[in-house]
C-alpha cells in the first residue's frame, strides 16, 4: 500500500459543506468550468430531488441539462436499488446519479476526485443522511476490508487513462472496482459505444469534440478512450468478471429514454428499431449534417442482428458470480418531457402468452388534471408488423407515390371505418370518438393485410372533427421526419398539401379548418406540456404555425 493510502475515516472535512476531503489531495484536472455557479443554483435550491421542477427551470445549456435534467435517473430505475443496498459510486461528477441512489434509501459512498464537483454532489443531496461523499483520487483510498452490493462507473471507466498510473489503466480501474465488490456484488458501468450509429452519421465524439476519432482509433495514448461491444467485453472478463450482461440506453447514456434488454434483442416477434428510431440522437459539441437516415438504417441493422453492435451507449451489469436477470424484461421507455402528473413508464414484457405492453404514471401520486384531454394507461398486447408512418417515410424518400397514396387511403379508411361517431354522409364534418386522437399515422401498425391502431394514449372528450384528425395526422408526420418538402412536389407549403392529398379522396378542406386544427393542438400541448413548452426552445405552436403558413423547412421539435 502505498504511503498515501489512507483510510477514509481520516479524511478532514471541507471548509465550504460536508465533503471529506483527502488530506493529500491534489488538483484534479476535470471539469465543466461551471461547477462554482452550479453549486450556488444547489445552495438557494428548496427542491433537490431527482424530479426537481425548480432545477429544470435552471437548465440553460448541456452541462446544466446534464447535471439537472430528470432524465439522468432513467438509466438505474430499472435496477431496483433497495435500502438493504451498500452502493460505492466512483467518480460522482455533480451528483444527479448519486442523488437517485440516495433517494432509492441504499447506503451511498460518492467518491469524486475534483473538490468542486464533490462539493455539488454533497449539496445535492445534504438532505440525505444515507449519503456519504468523499474527494479523492481513488487509488490514494485504503480500502481496509469493505465490500459493496454495487460499484458504480458512470462516464468513468473511459477516463482511466488519464488517471489511473498503470500500464493497463483500463485493466487497473476493474481489478480496483472487481476488489471492492461482495461475492454476488455488482459492477455498474455506462458508457459510450464508440462504433454508435450516431458517430457513423458524423456526430462528434463525446470527449474529443470531433467526428470519427473513436471509428478511426485515434485516441491518444494517456487519454480518454470508448470500446465496441467486444472490446468491452473482453476487458471485463480478462479483469476476472465472470458474468457480463449488456443492455442498450437510447438515445445514449446521458439523458436516455429508452433501455433495452439483451432479450429484446432475441424476440422475433419484438422490433426494438420502431422505437428507436423515434430517439433522435444529439451532438453535445455542435450541430451536424448527418450522411445517411438515422431512423432508416435501424431496419437494416436489427435485420441483420447489429442493433446491440451499433447502439450509441452500453449499460453493462459484471459481477464475479452468474448474475440472474429478469428473464421477462424486454425495455422501458420513459415520456418524460410533458407535465409530471402526465408522464408515463411503458413497460415491454414476455411471458407465456406473449409480449405485454403495460403504461403507468411514473408519479402516481400526482393527480392527473381534469380537463377533457384524459390519459390511457393500462396494458395492452403488443403488435408485430410495419409502423404506416415508417412505411410512408420511405415510400416519400423513393418517390413512390402510388404507394404513398395507398398507404394514405390505409389510414384514411381505417379512421372513417373505426373512428366516427354518429352518421357519415358528411365524412369530412363528421365527429371522431374521444380514444381516436391518436390514431395518426406513426401509431399504425400494418400486420399483413390487418391495420392496428397502437399507442392509444390519449382521448379528447371534446368534439373534433374528421378534417381535424386528417390534418393533426399530416402535420405530424410531415414534422416528425422533418421532411424538406410535402410529398406532392407542386405544392410548396403544408396546407396546399394536405388540400391536395385530401381532394384525392373528395374531401375540401378549408382555412377555417386550419384555424380549429390550431386551436386543438395548441389546447393539447397547453394540457400536456403546461407553459413550459410555450418558453423553451421554439415554441411548438410556432412550429406548427410555420409549417401550416409559411415555407416548409426541415425543422424538428
Amino acid at each position: 500500500m502505498a504511503k498515501n493510502n489512507i483510510p477514509m475515516t481520516k479524511f478532514v472535512s471541507d471548509t465550504v459543506n460536508q465533503v471529506l476531503v483527502h488530506p493529500h489531495q491534489t488538483e484534479f484536472g476535470y471539469s465543466d468550468g461551471i461547477e462554482n455557479d452550479l453549486l450556488q443554483t444547489l445552495q438557494m435550491a428548496q427542491d433537490l430531488s431527482t424530479t426537481s421542477e425548480e432545477l429544470s427551470q435552471e437548465i440553460r445549456s448541456w452541462p446544466t441539462e446534464y447535471h439537472l435534467s430528470p432524465e439522468r435517473a432513467n438509466l438505474l430505475r430499472h435496477l431496483g436499488f433497495t435500502k438493504s443496498d451498500i452502493i460505492l459510486e466512483l467518480g460522482s461528477g455533480c451528483g444527479a446519479i448519486t442523488r437517485y441512489l440516495g433517494e432509492s434509501g441504499a447506503k451511498v459512498t460518492a467518491v469524486e476526485g475534483n473538490l468542486a464537483r464533490a462539493r455539488c454532489t454533497s449539496e445535492r443531496c445534504r438532505d440525505l443522511d444515507n449519503v456519504r461523499v468523499y474527494c479523492s483520487d481513488f487509488q490514494l483510498i485504503d480500502w481496509g476490508m469493505q465490500k459493496y452490493d454495487y460499484v458504480l462507473l458512470i462516464g468513468v471507466l473511459e477516463y482511466a487513462p488519464m488517471f489511473f498510473s498503470s500500464p493497463d489503466p483500463m485493466d487497473a480501474c476493474l481489478k480496483m472496482a472487481l476488489s471492492l465488490l461482495k461475492p454476488n456484488g455488482k459492477l455498474v458501468i455506462a458508457i459510450e459505444n464508440r462504433l454508435g450509429l450516431k458517430y457513423f452519421l458524423g456526430a462528434s465524439e463525446d470527449h474529443e469534440g470531433k467526428p470519427y476519432v473513436g471509428i478511426e482509433d485515434l485516441y491518444h495514448n494517456n487519454s480518454v478512450k470508448t470500446f465496441g461491444k467486444h472490446e468491452l467485453t473482453e476487458l471485463l472478463e480478462n479483469a476476472g468478471f465472470k458474468s457480463v450482461k449488456f443492455q442498450y440506453p437510447f438515445p445514449d447514456y446521458k439523458l436516455p429514454q429508452l433501455i433495452l434488454t439483451e432479450k429484446a434483442l432475441e424476440q422475433a416477434a419484438f422490433k426494438p428499431e420502431d422505437i428507436i428510431r423515434r430517439l433522435l440522437p444529439r451532438d453535445y459539441h455542435r450541430k451536424y449534417n448527418t450522411t445517411f437516415s438515422y431512423e432508416l438504417a435501424w431496419s437494416a441493422l436489427a435485420k441483420n442482428k447489429l442493433i446491440a453492435d451499433f447502439a450509441n451507449s452500453f449499460l453493462v451489469i459484471a459481477s464475479p458470480a452468474n448474475i440472474k436477470d429478469d428473464q421477462r424484461l424486454l425495455g422501458l421507455l420513459y415520456s418524460q418531457k410533458r407535465k409530471k402528473s402526465l408522464q408515463v413508464k411503458t413497460r415491454f414484457t414476455q411471458n407465456m402468452k406473449g409480449i405485454t405492453v403495460e403504461k403507468s404514471l411514473m408519479y402516481p401520486d400526482h393527480d392527473q388534471p381534469k380537463t377533457n384531454i384524459q390519459l390511457r394507461l393500462g396494458v395492452a398486447k403488443y403488435v408485430s408488423g410495419d409502423h404506416v408512418g415508417h412505411l410512408l417515410y420511405k415510400a416519400y424518400l423513393q418517390e413512390e407515390t402510388a404507394t404513398f397514396i395507398r398507404l394514405l387511403t390505409l389510414w384514411l379508411r381505417y379512421l372513417s371505418r373505426k373512428g366516427l361517431q354518429g352518421s357519415k354522409q358528411r365524412l369530412g364534418n363528421s365527429v371522431m370518438k374521444p380514444s381516436y386522437y391518436d390514431c395518426i399515422p406513426d401509431n399504425l401498425i400494418l400486420a399483413g393485410n390487418t391495420v392496428v391502431y397502437i399507442d392509444n394514449e390519449w382521448q379528447y372528450t371534446q368534439n373534433y372533427t374528421f378534417k381535424i384528425q386528417v390534418i393533426r395526422g399530416l402535420y405530424q408526420f410531415q414534422n416528425h421526419h422533418a421532411l424538406s418538402k410535402p410529398f406532392f412536389t407542386s405544392t410548396v407549403t403544408l396546407p396546399n398539401y394536405i388540400v391536395t392529398t385530401l381532394s384525392k379522396f373528395e374531401v375540401v378542406i378549408d382555412d377555417t379548418d386550419f384555424q380549429n386544427f390550431l386551436k386543438t393542438e395548441a389546447q393539447f400541448y397547453d394540457h400536456v406540456y403546461g407553459e413550459s413548452w410555450k418558453q423553451k426552445n421554439i415554441s411548438i405552436l410556432n412550429i406548427i404555425k410555420r409549417l401550416l403558413f409559411g415555407k416548409v423547412k426541415n425543422e424538428q421539435n
